[in-house]
């Protein structure tokens, strides 16, 4: 009987077993040559189209203001029991707080605290510049140009938003700010008709309270982020 083709395969790996043994050893290597070349990406921002400038602004947006590192946590409760929200949320912030992985909570806010968030963006809009603004700044800068922007802040620091627009004025006397408004708008997150309440954000139907926790790590860590779930 004439023998199948495993059995033949099996009788020449036998009869030349050194030259098999070398061979199957050369593919490993070969395998684990090319394994580590292997990049894996754990950027999720990756994902997003290249190339494209409404995606590259907001890339720039949250790598520079660590935006995507935060953790958004909505404490609710039914709409029948609406009082019931303050201690259901102290309880969750008290729990989150004991999590060594938690390098900052944000839960309450210092309504005297809206001036130094003011004056951080403000001061931090020159690290958006770019060259392409430059263009832009070039026409700002005209005579005629600053004039009329004055004229208008001028107006607008008589009325009631005054008290805010004066430093900012005095810190941007040719509206440059203007210029990275674009850039910084995707740090908004959008939550309705929200609202402080006790300094915690809380949805207009009062049944919500937004908390931001920022964890120790970056996001693309998989390994660490197990601790938070």
């Amino acid at each position: 009987m004439k023998p199948d083709l495993y059995t033949r395969l099996h009788l020449w790996l036998v009869a030349h077993r050194p030259l098999a043994l070398g061979a199957t050893l050369l593919i490993g290597v070969a395998a684990i040559f090319i394994s580590s070349r292997v990049d894996l990406e754990e950027d999720i921002l990756a994902t997003l189209p290249q190339r494209d400038k409404i995606v590259d602004e907001y890339r720039y947006t949250i790598h520079k203001f660590r935006q995507i590192d935060r953790v958004y946590i909505d404490v609710g409760v039914s709409s029948g029991n609406p009082g019931s929200l303050p201690a259901a949320a102290d309880e969750v912030y008290a729990n989150l707080a004991t999590n060594l992985a938690t390098a900052r909570i944000t839960y309450r806010f210092d309504m005297g605290g809206q001036q130094k968030i003011i004056n951080f963006l403000t001061g931090a809009l020159p690290d958006l510049f770019t060259e392409s603004d430059a263009k832009i700044l070039a026409e700002k800068i005209q005579p005629a140009a600053i004039r009329n922007y004055l004229t208008v802040m001028r107006r607008k620091l008589s009325g009631p938003e005054g008290m805010v627009l004066k430093d900012v004025v005095a810190a941007d006397p040719i509206g440059m700010s203007a210029l990275m408004v674009a850039k910084v708008l995707p740090l908004q997150t959008g939550f309705g008709d929200g609202q402080i309440v006790d300094g915690r954000i809380t949805s207009g139907d009062g049944c919500h309270v937004l908390l931001m926790l920022e964890p120790k790590f970056s996001s693309a860590d998989s390994r660490n982020s197990a601790v938070l779930v």
